[in-house]
């Protein structure tokens, strides 16, 4: 049942990286290894996340004490040009840019141009501290004196799915980065990375909305490919990971705390969305939506006064199809644990490529929608050997068999 077509993506892969104190090359600059309480937790330069969002996400690494300066700051790049470094060695037909902090007006086409891999800092992915290095890179012979690690990702250029190069140039990017024992740097993934797939949005409203019943559906069992950690109502996603769901479970609660920083112990369960709604009310509600505002606002609900179309921070974030002129609408898929595992990560984009296509299939041949009702979706919770649930839906997708299993395994690893 194949969808014709190809689709732009790009992937954003988040990673802690290490390095040897050697790799920063600070000529007459000088690094501060200690550094005081008030310094990393108070100073914005060094921690720009308020702690209201992200509390446990604070700057716990080294400074650097510039010639004639009287303040130590934050690292300014370094870590990212170690990676540039090994990239251009080891990847030279592969071009990168370094970046800083890139904030949302930065990120318009016309700026960001997306033609070159970026490798650029990212502030919700901490350093581990150098005495955890070692156990984080257990096959290196690593002295933590001499060893500091940094939140970085790898930001890709726009990517095609018809173009096979594309997923050889992921796996071998994150091959790299990950390095060998021999390195004096190298990559590692913590609780807090996460993989992001941002897929070039249809322009097709109806289609867009298929895509919504999609996920708003499947969404327990989409989250049955990742870990706990990724699931929404776990504490280690809090701020960062919340359901879309929300507004279908509780947007006519009128006591509902649209307030609250997270929703950290919430049931976003398949059983609980049956006792508010069937597939058929599912459809009708969706049916309402007539402008794409609106649907962001109910996928990524609540939406308040600062938000009005809603929060980023969903499994699936739909806000970027409202951002205006200038910038691409995508829709992000953020559910995803950080990877070094190339496999892996293009398993991962096939997926969602595959949903985004067939939203696109099913508006044009509702008969063959996979589920006509929520009891559809766990019937006997689904094997590569049958057709039910998320593995039917996988079938659809024309994913390989080998893809299938591959889901399948990770869905026994995750239990």
């Amino acid at each position: 049942m194949a969808a014709s077509g190809s689709v732009n993506y790009g992937v954003e892969m988040e990673f802690v990286f290490a390095f040897q104190e050697k790799e920063l090359l600070l000529g007459n600059s000088k690094i501060q290894k200690e550094l005081s309480y008030g310094i990393r937790e108070q100073y914005p330069e060094f921690t720009p996340i308020p702690a209201t969002i992200l509390p446990n996400h604070r700057y716990n690494i080294w400074g650097v004490m510039d010639s004639g300066a009287k303040e130590v700051r934050p690292y300014n790049m370094e870590p990212q040009r170690i990676l540039q470094r090994k990239l251009c060695q080891t990847l030279p037909r592969i071009p990168t840019r370094v970046f800083g902090t890139i904030y949302g007006p930065d990120k318009t086409e016309a700026k960001m141009k997306y033609d070159q891999w970026a490798v650029t800092v990212d502030h919700t992915v901490c350093g581990v501290g150098s005495a955890n290095i070692p156990g984080s890179l257990p096959n290196r012979n690593i002295d933590p004196r001499e060893w500091d690690s940094y939140g970085l990702e790898l930001v890709s250029p726009v990517l095609n799915s018809a173009n096979p190069q594309h997923k050889v140039d992921i796996k071998q990017l994150v091959e790299e980065t990950a390095g060998i024992p021999d390195d004096r740097h190298g990559a590692f993934i913590t609780k807090q990375c996460g993989l992001h797939v941002h897929i070039e949005a249809p322009q097709i409203l109806e289609v867009l909305k298929e895509l919504a019943t999609l996920l708003v559906i499947y969404e327990e069992e989409i989250s049955r490919l990742h870990p706990a950690v990724r699931m929404p109502g776990h504490r280690a996603a809090a701020n960062q990971l919340d359901s879309n769901r929300l507004y279908f479970l509780h947007g006519g609660d009128l006591d509902f705390d649209k307030t609250k920083a997270n929703w950290v112990g919430g049931n976003f369960s398949t059983s609980a969305l049956k006792k508010e709604y069937n597939i058929p009310r599912l459809r009708a509600r969706m049916s309402l939506i007539k402008k794409k505002e609106a649907l962001s606002q109910k996928m990524c609900w609540p939406s308040p006064p600062d938000k009005p179309n809603g929060g980023r921070r969903r499994l699936v974030n739909f806000t970027y199809l409202t951002r205006g002129k200038g910038y691409a609408e995508t829709i992000e898929f953020r559910q995803a644990r950080g990877s070094l595992d190339g496999e892996e990560i293009n398993h991962w984009i096939d997926f969602c490529v595959g949903l985004v296509k067939f939203a696109d299939f099913y508006v044009h041949n509702p008969d063959k929608f996979p589920v006509k009702s929520f009891d559809d979706i766990r019937q006997n919770e689904g094997t590569p050997a049958n057709n039910f649930g998320i593995f039917k839906l996988m079938r659809d997708m024309d994913l390989s068999e080998s893809a299938i299993q591959f889901w399948y395994n990770k869905i026994q690893q995750y239990k």
